[in-house]
């Protein structure tokens, strides 16, 4: 299934890194700052990043924000199941749609072509329509660079000051930072790993394929989104107990959690609490692989579970959902 999930909430910043958010409903913003300069070795930080995912968030802030609350006529723990359920069943009626490039590929690997247009959508996709993330993707590609065999070689041969230059006319992301990055993830994957996306995730674990996409300031949720993808296309095994392949967590997930679990009006940005709080409830209700609960979470809250007059009597979590069962009977 395909979940494009053009709205992340993401930040490259400091102390492994810290998190910054927008209030948007829809979308949050990624930061692209330099990276702090570590005294400790990599497989020390790696060790700690990964550690530090398995909590749910990589920088604790205001700990008493979104707390929560605890009264549920048909309690939290009785509904999880029933909400476990449901979601699953949803993304089993969805159209098997491929994920871009790597898509239909029957388990195959996919060509150094494939993966590289794959990874250039994927750093994309955020503050971005769907529909524009992988036409911008594919029209660099194509159009622009005529579908070259080493595809971040083409990109990074440019200095910084002609890549910039060109923004405009490759009208590649609407903002300065979405542009400037895709040079600087270029730089990154031509000197590490030789131009070949599929070397930061061939024959790694999900934890390392993790690390190292956060090392190349990928951005914690859009890495989780792609492990996710690749799981997705049988290019990545499932992660394991210590470290599982979790939900993209952004604002229609915490905002469908929020109101099927809790029964309140629902999150709509991703503050740290709430990540770490979404990853808690979601490892909970799927824990082996609660990754596929991402798709079924972002479409309910994108064609259902709308912030203004939601679409109760039609959502697929109506009957388990706490939200739904507090309004009255005319309002569903």
């Amino acid at each position: 299934m395909q979940y494009s999930r053009n709205r992340w909430s993401e930040g490259d910043g400091f102390d492994f890194p810290a998190m910054t958010h927008c209030r948007s409903e829809d979308y949050c913003t990624e930061l692209d700052s330099s990276p702090p300069s570590f005294p400790w070795s990599y497989e020390f930080r790696s060790a700690h990043r990964c550690q530090s995912s398995i909590t749910g968030f990589l920088v604790k802030k205001n700990p008493s924000r979104n707390m929560p609350s605890e009264q549920d006529s048909l309690g939290e723990k009785s509904r999880l199941p029933l909400l476990t359920k449901a979601l699953l069943e949803y993304r089993r009626r969805q159209s098997d749609d491929a994920w871009n490039w790597i898509g239909n590929l029957d388990g195959r690997q996919a060509s150094k072509k494939q993966a590289n247009k794959f990874f250039l959508g994927a750093i994309l996709s955020y503050q971005m329509k769907e529909e524009s993330v992988w036409e911008n993707a594919r029209r660099l590609a194509v159009d622009f660079l005529h579908d070259p065999d080493d595809l971040w070689d083409a990109i990074a041969r440019d200095s910084t000051a002609e890549w910039n230059a060109k923004r405009v006319q490759y009208g590649l992301h609407r903002y300065r930072k979405g542009h400037e990055r895709v040079w600087r993830i270029a730089k990154e994957l031509v000197s590490r790993y030789e131009g070949d996306a599929r070397n930061v995730w061939s024959g790694q674990t999900p934890c390392m394929a993790f690390v190292r996409l956060l090392d190349m300031r990928v951005g914690e949720q859009i890495s989780r989104m792609i492990l996710g993808a690749l799981y997705d296309t049988k290019q990545l095994s499932p992660g394991c107990d210590a470290f599982p392949l979790d939900v993209k967590v952004d604002s229609q997930v915490c905002k469908v959690l929020d109101r099927a679990v809790y029964g309140r009006e629902g999150i709509v940005a991703t503050t740290d609490l709430s990540i770490a709080n979404a990853l808690s409830i979601t490892r909970e209700m799927n824990p082996k692989l609660p990754w596929l609960l991402d798709g079924p979470l972002w479409k309910i809250g994108r064609e259902f579970c709308r912030k203004n007059r939601p679409l109760c009597s039609e959502c697929p979590l109506n009957g388990k959902c706490a939200y739904a069962d507090k309004q009255p009977i005319d309002a569903l």
